[in-house]
Order: C-alpha cells, then sequence, then structure tokens
C-alpha cells in the first residue's frame, strides 16, 4: 500500500513537472513582459486607451507599468506614461484642447493631448510630441507588434525608447483590420 502511494506520487510529480516544461516551450506564448492589450480589431482610428501592465518579473505590486495605446491610421503606437521633464505621470485629457495646433496634414488637431499636471507639458495624441512647456522631448515609445489579432506591448523595464523631438514615433498595423 506504501509502495502504491509512494509510486502514484512519483507519477503525478513526473506529469506535474512535464506540463510544466510543455506550457513553457509551447509555441504562441507571450514573452516574458508583454502585456497583451487586447484584439486589434476592438480599437477605433484615433482612440487612446490607458494600460496599467504587469512587466511579467516576478515582483507583484513593484512591476506595475502604465502606457497609454494610440491607434493611428497606420497603427498602433505606445508611449509610456512618464513626462519628460521631471518623470510625473502624463494622463490623456479627451477633453483638453490647445487653439492652434496643427497636425502633419495641417489640419487642426489641439483636442485630446497628453497633459502633464506637474509643470504642464503638452503632448500631442498621435505622436506624443511636445506642443508646450518645460518638456525636452516627446513621450518614450515602447514597442509594439501584432501577432494573431492580438496587440502586443513590450513593457519590461528598459523597453522604453527616447525620441528627439520631430522623430517620428513607429507605429505597428494590424495587416488582418480593415477598420
Amino acid at each position: 500500500m506504501l509502495r502504491r502511494a509512494f509510486f502514484a506520487g512519483l507519477a503525478a510529480t513526473f506529469a506535474g513537472a512535464v506540463a510544466g516544461v510543455l506550457t513553457y516551450l509551447w509555441p504562441g506564448r507571450r514573452a516574458l513582459g508583454q502585456f497583451d492589450a487586447g484584439v486589434a480589431s476592438s480599437f477605433a482610428i484615433g482612440e487612446v486607451r490607458h494600460f496599467q501592465a504587469d512587466t511579467g518579473d516576478g515582483f507583484a505590486g513593484r512591476s506595475l507599468r502604465d502606457f497609454h495605446l494610440v491607434r493611428r491610421p497606420d497603427g498602433f503606437v505606445a508611449f509610456w506614461h512618464r513626462c519628460t521633464h521631471r518623470g510625473c505621470t502624463v494622463p490623456f485629457r479627451e477633453e483638453f484642447e490647445m487653439p492652434g495646433i496643427r497636425g502633419p496634414d495641417g489640419q487642426p488637431a489641439g483636442r485630446g493631448l497628453f497633459r502633464c499636471p506637474c509643470h504642464g507639458s503638452t503632448f500631442s495624441r498621435d505622436e506624443a510630441e511636445v506642443v508646450f512647456g518645460p518638456a525636452p522631448r516627446p513621450l518614450d515609445v515602447l514597442p509594439v507588434h501584432v501577432d494573431r489579432g492580438h496587440v502586443l506591448v513590450t513593457v519590461r523595464e528598459g523597453a522604453e525608447r527616447q525620441r528627439k523631438r520631430g522623430e517620428v514615433a513607429p507605429a505597428v498595423g494590424d495587416p488582418s483590420s480593415t477598420r
């Protein structure tokens, strides 16, 4: 009886170990530090969504990172939510207007902006380019890619990339989306 229980426990442990290895190696598993923002086709062009993502490094509570995901006509771009002036949290304010701001096409683009509450730095919706205030450069971008119709954003520490003024934020399109 004792021998039977021992071998049953050994078999269960072995099965658990095999299942763990298969789960780790199974294709399609998202990489450590990637956040699934959802199905690409569920985002309207011009929409901005805020996310708080777990970086996946295993330290609950200390590993959350916020970002804004923007759906532009040419695809998706993710902006880290920290101001490039002093690191304050920069929310997106749909209702905020700033007259005189023009987009790349010359059309008015002064409604719906990222606005830092600390010192007033204001960033454009589609490029997160500085349009007002002391910030020295645009908001940093996070890597984005679309896999099997899902928008994946790399959120691990150090993934953000700095941009210079006037540098276009690289967008990643969804080839299966026609929305």
